[in-house]
């Protein structure tokens, strides 16, 4: 697959490639920088998508997440 068309592909503002050693500096960066936890019922997570990075791993079984995006 193209390198553009992966869904986390990423460029410097004006569009230009990051260098593969900066990209792998960042990407070992994030995983140092990780936090993990389990999930229970009833559990509730805020999260100011300004201020982090945040993902998901794979998960095998059922859920329901509600989002709710506001602007300020």
């Amino acid at each position: 697959m193209a390198e553009d068309k992966y869904p986390t592909h990423t460029t410097y503002g004006d569009g230009s490639a990051i260098e593969p050693e900066t990209l792998q500096h960042i990407r070992a960066t994030s995983w140092q920088c990780a936090v993990g936890f389990q999930w229970k019922t009833g559990d509730l997570l805020f999260l100011d998508n300004l201020r982090i990075q945040h993902g998901k791993l794979s998960f095998t079984s059922t859920r329901k997440i509600l989002a709710y995006l506001t602007k300020d």
